[in-house]
């Protein structure tokens, strides 16, 4: 009978150390967790992640540990982690708006459209005057090649926060897209003036003047946008087909050089510089690229045709 009277006080106690371990593990993340953000902070990625491991390993129902790691993994192109991490935060916190937009920017990154769509969609529902639920469902259904509602998507979210320049951004490359060059060159030109550092508006809008023949414009806007971010070799890429079309092509060859520093196995710089080195009389020099350009074309199909 005695046992019959011990039971409760066992139980007692089991559940007095259950909340008691429980407790510590969840101070002990909150530890980890505070030192994951000042080394992510401090550029020390693979450092932090190892602290998020750590939090989430001491609390795995920590939603806010397990939404940064995924953004941590996403940063280290760790797609499939990132998905599982916002997953685990949906089971938590299921009305999580930007985690369904954090996993469906990865979902979309992967190819897969109808799943990212799927998290948009309900991001949309959850948020409905939330910009960003539109202007990612916008970025996915141009993906989808469903251009007419990509479009609206980007016009609500332009009216629902008018201060953002991604929507004009996007809903300008969407118009580049499909040829109406000057609109595009309106949309960036707007999200310049909401951030004039923007290089990749500045880009943008470079390749809508490079299309309409303004190759001054075009070259302008490559240089500044060279100033904001000195190390895209794609604005190289596109300042040295300006260039060939302002006829520098000594220039044409120094930008071409800049982009086979940092991506030598990508043909069209050879075959820009291709072309350069002919229009200057260099045959050697034409013929060298050519063979190169050939050859990273057959690589190029190969892997494609796999």
């Amino acid at each position: 009978m005695s046992s019959l009277f011990r039971l409760p006080a066992v139980c007692a106690v089991v559940i007095m150390v259950s909340l008691f371990l429980s407790a510590c593990g969840q101070d002990i993340a909150e530890g980890h967790l505070i030192i994951a953000r000042a080394k992510q902070d401090n550029g020390k990625l693979r450092e932090a992640l190892s602290e998020y491991n750590a939090a989430i390993a001491s609390d795995s129902l920590n939603a806010d540990a397990l939404f940064e790691r995924a953004a941590l993994r996403d940063s280290l192109e760790d797609r499939p982690g990132a998905i599982e991490d916002y997953s685990r935060v949906l089971k938590l916190r299921p009305n999580d708006t930007d985690a369904y937009i954090n996993r469906g920017i990865c979902l979309g990154s992967r190819g897969k459209l109808d799943d990212a769509l799927n998290d948009f969609e309900m991001a949309v529902h959850l948020a409905p005057n939330y910009s960003s639920s539109y202007l990612n469902r916008g970025v996915c259904l141009e993906r989808m090649h469903r251009y007419d509602s990509a479009r609206a998507d980007y016009n609500h979210a332009i009216k629902l926060d008018p201060t953002d320049p991604e929507g004009f951004h996007y809903r300008g490359l969407l118009e580049s897209d499909m040829g109406n060059y000057p609109e595009s060159i309106k949309d960036q030109t707007q999200a310049i003036s909401l951030v004039p550092t923007m290089a990749r508006a500045f880009l943008a809008r470079a390749n809508s003047r490079f299309m309409i023949q303004d190759f001054q414009g075009s070259l302008r806007d490559c240089d500044t946008a060279l100033r904001y971010d000195a190390d895209n070799y794609y604005i190289y890429g596109h300042r040295a087909m300006t260039k060939f079309g302002l006829r520098d092509y000594p220039g044409v060859i120094r930008d071409c050089d800049s982009v086979i520093k940092h991506e030598p196995g990508y043909a069209i710089p050879y075959q820009i510089r291709r072309d350069a080195r002919k229009m200057l009389g260099d045959s050697a020099g034409s013929a060298s690229d050519g063979r190169i350009a050939d050859s990273l074309d057959n690589v190029e199909n190969s892997s494609e045709s796999k």
